[in-house]
């Protein structure tokens, strides 16, 4: 089996078209400049998406690159928290810009405790779903 001939979710295999299709749509915000960048029509990406092996590719390749988003984030997040504290201490900077930063700083704080209590509700309902606790 080719590269361009990899199957779906079902084992069905998806073209080589259908392939280029997932990129495009993924990378594009609208299916018309899916269609251009593709070089597909946009009856033929309708046709794709109405098609279940298709439409659970492109959900699996929407996953995946959200997971892949989340881990960028995560990975440059100190850096992030680091230039806002750096910002809202820096008495060069002028007033508006400071408050701004501690503005963002103050939002950030109950998201992310909110992110990790659910991640930690979440693995705990995993774990007994799995068996793991009782």
């Amino acid at each position: 089996m080719t590269r361009q001939n990899l199957p779906g979710p079902d084992n069905q295999p998806l073209s080589r078209k259908q392939r280029r299709a997932i990129v495009g749509l993924l990378s594009s915000p609208t299916m018309a400049e899916a269609a251009q960048s593709t070089g597909l029509s946009e009856r033929t990406l309708s046709r794709y998406m109405a098609q279940p092996n298709f439409q659970q590719a492109l959900a699996a390749a929407e996953q995946q690159a959200l997971i892949e988003a989340a881990r960028q984030l995560a990975g440059n997040a100190a850096a992030a928290v680091k230039t806002l504290f750096d910002i809202m201490q820096d008495e060069t900077q002028p007033a508006g810009v400071r408050v701004n930063a501690a503005r963002n700083w103050l939002a950030a704080v109950p998201d992310f405790r909110a992110h990790v209590i659910l991640e930690k509700r979440l693995t705990e309902l995993e774990e007994r779903l799995n068996g793991k606790k009782s």
